[in-house]
Protein backbone atom coordinates (compact mmCIF):
# COMPACT_ATOMS: atom_id res chain seq x y z
CA UNK A 1 0.00 0.00 0.00
CA UNK A 2 2.75 2.46 0.51
CA UNK A 3 4.27 1.81 -2.54
CA UNK A 4 1.25 2.10 -4.84
CA UNK A 5 0.91 5.46 -2.71
CA UNK A 6 4.35 6.79 -3.57
CA UNK A 7 4.17 5.34 -7.24
CA UNK A 8 0.81 7.23 -7.85
CA UNK A 9 1.75 10.35 -5.96
CA UNK A 10 4.77 10.58 -8.61
CA UNK A 11 2.53 9.87 -11.17
CA UNK A 12 0.53 12.87 -10.33
CA UNK A 13 2.84 15.39 -9.79
CA UNK A 14 4.70 14.07 -13.32
CA UNK A 15 1.07 14.36 -15.18
CA UNK A 16 0.16 17.55 -12.91
CA UNK A 17 -3.21 18.70 -14.00
CA UNK A 18 -4.63 14.97 -15.84
CA UNK A 19 -7.52 14.01 -14.81
CA UNK A 20 -8.84 10.50 -15.58
CA UNK A 21 -12.10 8.77 -16.00
CA UNK A 22 -13.67 5.82 -14.65
CA UNK A 23 -12.58 3.58 -17.04
CA UNK A 24 -8.96 4.09 -17.17
CA UNK A 25 -8.73 5.32 -13.34
CA UNK A 26 -10.46 1.97 -12.40
CA UNK A 27 -7.87 0.05 -14.85
CA UNK A 28 -4.95 1.44 -13.35
CA UNK A 29 -5.87 0.36 -9.85
CA UNK A 30 -6.74 -3.15 -11.07
CA UNK A 31 -3.28 -2.75 -12.80
CA UNK A 32 -1.67 -1.82 -9.42
CA UNK A 33 -3.80 -4.11 -7.36
CA UNK A 34 -2.90 -7.25 -9.42
CA UNK A 35 0.78 -6.59 -9.68
CA UNK A 36 0.64 -5.73 -6.02
CA UNK A 37 -1.18 -9.13 -5.02
CA UNK A 38 1.13 -11.18 -6.78
CA UNK A 39 4.13 -9.81 -5.53
CA UNK A 40 2.64 -10.42 -2.03
CA UNK A 41 2.04 -14.15 -3.22
CA UNK A 42 6.16 -14.41 -4.54
CA UNK A 43 7.47 -12.87 -1.27
CA UNK A 44 5.22 -14.86 1.55
CA UNK A 45 5.30 -18.12 -0.28
CA UNK A 46 9.06 -18.66 -0.13
CA UNK A 47 10.00 -16.86 3.32
CA UNK A 48 13.23 -16.35 4.53
CA UNK A 49 15.75 -14.73 6.29
CA UNK A 50 17.22 -12.50 3.21
CA UNK A 51 12.89 -12.23 1.39
CA UNK A 52 12.28 -10.47 5.14
CA UNK A 53 15.19 -8.80 5.02
CA UNK A 54 14.38 -6.85 1.60
CA UNK A 55 10.65 -6.92 2.45
CA UNK A 56 11.82 -4.83 5.73
CA UNK A 57 13.86 -2.58 3.86
CA UNK A 58 11.34 -1.60 1.36
CA UNK A 59 8.56 -1.25 4.13
CA UNK A 60 10.90 1.03 5.79
CA UNK A 61 11.77 3.26 2.72
CA UNK A 62 8.69 3.54 1.80
CA UNK A 63 7.34 4.60 4.87
CA UNK A 64 9.19 7.38 5.11
CA UNK A 65 9.34 8.80 1.95
CA UNK A 66 5.40 8.58 3.01
CA UNK A 67 6.29 10.47 6.13
CA UNK A 68 8.22 12.81 4.29
CA UNK A 69 5.10 13.57 1.44
CA UNK A 70 2.71 14.34 4.06
CA UNK A 71 4.69 16.12 6.39
CA UNK A 72 2.99 19.60 7.06
CA UNK A 73 6.07 21.88 8.48
CA UNK A 74 8.72 21.46 5.48
CA UNK A 75 11.32 22.42 8.35
CA UNK A 76 11.48 18.77 9.68
CA UNK A 77 14.82 18.20 8.75
CA UNK A 78 16.28 21.01 10.86
CA UNK A 79 15.80 19.19 13.72
CA UNK A 80 15.88 15.86 14.00
CA UNK A 81 14.43 12.34 11.71
CA UNK A 82 11.87 11.50 14.61
CA UNK A 83 10.39 14.63 14.75
CA UNK A 84 8.23 12.96 11.30
CA UNK A 85 6.47 11.08 13.89
CA UNK A 86 5.19 13.98 16.05
CA UNK A 87 1.97 15.97 15.67
CA UNK A 88 4.10 19.25 14.60
CA UNK A 89 4.85 17.08 11.79
CA UNK A 90 1.22 16.80 10.41
CA UNK A 91 -1.64 14.06 11.52
CA UNK A 92 -0.52 11.99 8.26
CA UNK A 93 3.14 11.92 8.73
CA UNK A 94 2.50 11.21 12.86
CA UNK A 95 1.00 8.33 11.58
CA UNK A 96 2.72 6.76 9.04
CA UNK A 97 6.25 7.13 10.28
CA UNK A 98 5.34 5.88 13.94
CA UNK A 99 3.24 2.96 11.99
CA UNK A 100 6.10 2.28 9.52
CA UNK A 101 8.62 1.78 13.01
CA UNK A 102 6.25 -0.84 14.80
CA UNK A 103 5.62 -2.88 11.77
CA UNK A 104 9.00 -2.62 11.10
CA UNK A 105 10.36 -3.96 14.68
CA UNK A 106 7.63 -6.97 14.16
CA UNK A 107 9.09 -8.14 11.06
CA UNK A 108 12.68 -7.10 12.17
CA UNK A 109 11.66 -9.91 15.26
CA UNK A 110 10.46 -12.83 12.20
CA UNK A 111 13.63 -12.11 10.65
CA UNK A 112 15.69 -12.75 13.92
CA UNK A 113 13.79 -16.27 14.59
CA UNK A 114 14.88 -16.85 10.75
CA UNK A 115 17.84 -15.81 11.42
CA UNK A 116 18.54 -17.98 14.34
CA UNK A 117 17.42 -20.95 13.13
CA UNK A 118 20.08 -20.73 10.30
CA UNK A 119 22.87 -19.69 12.56
CA UNK A 120 21.86 -22.91 14.79
CA UNK A 121 21.95 -24.82 11.70
CA UNK A 122 25.48 -22.99 11.35
CA UNK A 123 26.69 -23.85 14.93
CA UNK A 124 26.27 -27.72 14.56
CA UNK A 125 28.01 -28.01 11.75
CA UNK A 126 31.43 -25.69 13.33
CA UNK A 127 34.80 -27.08 12.92
CA UNK A 128 37.46 -24.72 14.30
CA UNK A 129 40.36 -23.93 10.89
CA UNK A 130 43.26 -26.17 11.74
CA UNK A 131 45.83 -23.20 11.88
CA UNK A 132 43.51 -22.06 14.81
CA UNK A 133 43.24 -25.51 16.73
CA UNK A 134 46.76 -24.63 18.21
CA UNK A 135 45.67 -21.39 20.12
CA UNK A 136 43.54 -22.59 23.74
CA UNK A 137 41.29 -19.40 23.16
CA UNK A 138 39.89 -20.91 20.24
CA UNK A 139 38.90 -24.12 21.57
CA UNK A 140 36.30 -21.15 23.58
CA UNK A 141 35.24 -19.80 20.27
CA UNK A 142 32.00 -21.39 18.91
CA UNK A 143 28.83 -19.14 17.04
CA UNK A 144 26.65 -17.75 19.31
CA UNK A 145 23.55 -17.35 17.69
CA UNK A 146 21.36 -17.32 21.40
CA UNK A 147 23.48 -13.80 21.81
CA UNK A 148 22.96 -13.09 18.30
CA UNK A 149 19.34 -13.27 18.88
CA UNK A 150 19.34 -11.46 22.02
CA UNK A 151 20.97 -8.39 20.19
CA UNK A 152 18.59 -8.46 17.55
CA UNK A 153 15.60 -8.70 19.31
CA UNK A 154 16.90 -5.77 21.34
CA UNK A 155 17.21 -3.73 18.44
CA UNK A 156 13.45 -4.54 17.11
CA UNK A 157 12.34 -4.04 20.34
CA UNK A 158 13.80 -0.70 20.73
CA UNK A 159 12.47 0.34 17.02
CA UNK A 160 8.48 -0.86 17.89
CA UNK A 161 8.86 1.65 21.50
CA UNK A 162 10.55 4.50 19.35
CA UNK A 163 7.25 4.33 17.09
CA UNK A 164 5.15 4.04 20.86
CA UNK A 165 6.47 6.71 22.72
CA UNK A 166 7.28 9.46 19.93
CA UNK A 167 10.10 11.98 20.48
CA UNK A 168 7.38 15.02 21.99
CA UNK A 169 5.68 12.97 24.24
CA UNK A 170 8.75 11.61 26.85
CA UNK A 171 12.00 12.76 24.97
CA UNK A 172 13.99 10.92 27.50
CA UNK A 173 12.14 7.60 27.23
CA UNK A 174 12.51 8.03 23.76
CA UNK A 175 16.04 8.64 23.37
CA UNK A 176 16.45 5.62 26.19
CA UNK A 177 14.98 3.51 23.30
CA UNK A 178 17.18 4.71 20.60
CA UNK A 179 20.18 3.51 23.30
CA UNK A 180 18.71 0.04 23.59
CA UNK A 181 18.49 0.02 19.75
CA UNK A 182 22.00 1.11 19.48
CA UNK A 183 23.56 -0.81 22.14
CA UNK A 184 21.96 -4.24 20.45
CA UNK A 185 23.48 -3.03 16.98
CA UNK A 186 27.23 -2.03 18.18
CA UNK A 187 27.65 -5.27 20.26
CA UNK A 188 27.21 -7.01 17.29
CA UNK A 189 29.26 -4.98 15.17
CA UNK A 190 31.88 -5.17 17.49
CA UNK A 191 31.56 -8.86 18.96
CA UNK A 192 31.47 -10.70 15.15
CA UNK A 193 34.48 -11.87 15.96
CA UNK A 194 33.89 -13.73 19.01
CA UNK A 195 30.40 -14.84 18.42
CA UNK A 196 30.36 -15.47 14.69
CA UNK A 197 33.70 -17.25 14.61
CA UNK A 198 33.18 -19.56 11.06
CA UNK A 199 32.19 -16.38 9.13
CA UNK A 200 35.06 -15.25 6.51
CA UNK A 201 37.70 -12.83 7.31
CA UNK A 202 36.11 -10.02 4.88
CA UNK A 203 33.21 -10.00 6.55
CA UNK A 204 34.83 -9.70 9.98
CA UNK A 205 36.91 -6.58 7.85
CA UNK A 206 33.07 -5.40 7.21
CA UNK A 207 32.11 -4.67 10.60
CA UNK A 208 34.95 -2.99 11.46
CA UNK A 209 34.61 -1.09 8.68
CA UNK A 210 31.40 -0.77 9.57
CA UNK A 211 32.23 0.66 13.01
CA UNK A 212 34.63 3.07 11.28
CA UNK A 213 31.93 4.56 9.58
CA UNK A 214 29.96 5.38 12.13
CA UNK A 215 32.51 7.10 14.00
CA UNK A 216 32.96 9.31 10.66
CA UNK A 217 29.36 9.70 10.90
CA UNK A 218 29.83 11.44 14.03
CA UNK A 219 33.08 12.58 13.84
CA UNK A 220 30.99 14.49 10.55
CA UNK A 221 28.17 15.20 13.09
CA UNK A 222 29.48 16.64 16.36
CA UNK A 223 33.03 18.06 15.76
CA UNK A 224 32.76 19.33 11.97
CA UNK A 225 29.45 20.40 11.88
CA UNK A 226 29.13 19.40 8.40
CA UNK A 227 25.20 18.18 8.55
CA UNK A 228 23.14 18.25 11.41
CA UNK A 229 21.23 15.28 13.60
CA UNK A 230 18.81 14.03 10.58
CA UNK A 231 22.16 13.44 8.55
CA UNK A 232 24.00 11.77 11.34
CA UNK A 233 20.66 10.03 12.05
CA UNK A 234 19.86 9.28 7.72
CA UNK A 235 23.92 8.08 7.90
CA UNK A 236 23.84 5.50 10.45
CA UNK A 237 20.43 3.96 9.53
CA UNK A 238 21.66 3.15 5.95
CA UNK A 239 24.98 1.85 7.20
CA UNK A 240 23.63 -0.86 9.64
CA UNK A 241 21.23 -1.83 6.81
CA UNK A 242 24.22 -2.06 4.56
CA UNK A 243 25.68 -4.38 7.19
CA UNK A 244 22.30 -6.09 7.90
CA UNK A 245 21.79 -6.80 4.20
CA UNK A 246 25.83 -8.14 3.92
CA UNK A 247 25.24 -10.26 7.51
CA UNK A 248 22.28 -12.46 5.83
CA UNK A 249 24.05 -12.88 2.48
CA UNK A 250 26.45 -14.04 4.56
CA UNK A 251 24.69 -16.71 6.53
CA UNK A 252 22.56 -17.28 3.44
CA UNK A 253 25.84 -18.30 1.19
CA UNK A 254 27.58 -20.38 4.51
CA UNK A 255 24.00 -22.40 4.87
CA UNK A 256 24.18 -22.93 1.38
CA UNK A 257 28.39 -23.90 1.64
CA UNK A 258 27.22 -26.74 4.33
CA UNK A 259 24.42 -28.35 2.44
CA UNK A 260 26.59 -28.36 -0.98
CA UNK A 261 28.95 -29.96 1.36
CA UNK A 262 26.91 -32.56 3.36
CA UNK A 263 25.25 -33.47 -0.06
CA UNK A 264 28.60 -34.47 -1.35
CA UNK A 265 29.86 -36.17 1.58
CA UNK A 266 26.86 -38.46 1.34
CA UNK A 267 26.99 -39.03 -2.10
CA UNK A 268 30.53 -40.36 -0.98
CA UNK A 269 29.38 -42.77 2.02
CA UNK A 270 27.17 -44.06 -0.76
CA UNK A 271 29.43 -44.44 -3.52
CA UNK A 272 32.28 -45.61 -0.98
CA UNK A 273 29.13 -48.41 0.12
CA UNK A 274 28.68 -49.80 -2.87
CA UNK A 275 32.36 -50.58 -3.52
CA UNK A 276 32.28 -52.12 -0.60
CA UNK A 277 29.47 -54.58 -1.69
CA UNK A 278 30.62 -55.00 -4.62
CA UNK A 279 33.99 -56.09 -3.44
CA UNK A 280 31.91 -58.34 -0.86
CA UNK A 281 30.35 -59.95 -3.72
CA UNK A 282 33.29 -60.47 -5.96
CA UNK A 283 35.04 -63.77 -4.33
CA UNK A 284 31.24 -65.73 -4.46
CA UNK A 285 30.43 -64.36 -8.21
CA UNK A 286 34.65 -66.17 -9.19
CA UNK A 287 33.40 -69.77 -8.33
CA UNK A 288 30.17 -69.48 -10.19
CA UNK A 289 31.37 -71.02 -13.94
CA UNK A 290 29.31 -68.68 -16.53
CA UNK A 291 29.11 -71.25 -19.16
CA UNK A 292 27.39 -73.68 -17.09
CA UNK A 293 24.73 -70.65 -15.71
CA UNK A 294 23.85 -70.02 -19.37
CA UNK A 295 23.31 -73.97 -20.23
CA UNK A 296 20.81 -73.91 -17.31
CA UNK A 297 19.24 -70.64 -18.03
CA UNK A 298 18.82 -72.00 -21.57
CA UNK A 299 17.97 -75.66 -20.20
CA UNK A 300 15.22 -74.21 -18.04
CA UNK A 301 13.13 -72.24 -20.26
CA UNK A 302 11.11 -70.85 -17.14
CA UNK A 303 13.64 -69.84 -14.91
CA UNK A 304 12.61 -68.37 -11.60
CA UNK A 305 14.72 -65.50 -12.19
CA UNK A 306 12.32 -64.66 -15.07
CA UNK A 307 9.19 -65.78 -13.11
CA UNK A 308 9.40 -63.27 -10.31
CA UNK A 309 10.35 -60.52 -12.69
Amino acid sequence: MMILMVAFHLMQQAFFGLRVDMLAGSLLVSGATGVSAYLCLVATARTNAETLSVVLGIFMASGVVISMLLAEDRGWWQSMFSSLGTYDAGIGSFWTFNTTLVVSGLVLMAFTEFMTRDLAKLSRTYRCRPSLEKYRIAKHLRPRPGVVRWCLLAVALGVILIGVVPVNVAPEVHAAFVRLAAAGMMLLLTGTTVLLPGYPVVFHLMSLTALGALWLAFLLWQEWNYYNLTGFELAVVAILFTWISVFIRTTSALIHDKQQQLRKEKRTRRRAQREQLAGAQDPAAANIDPHSSHGEIRRNGEDAGFQSR
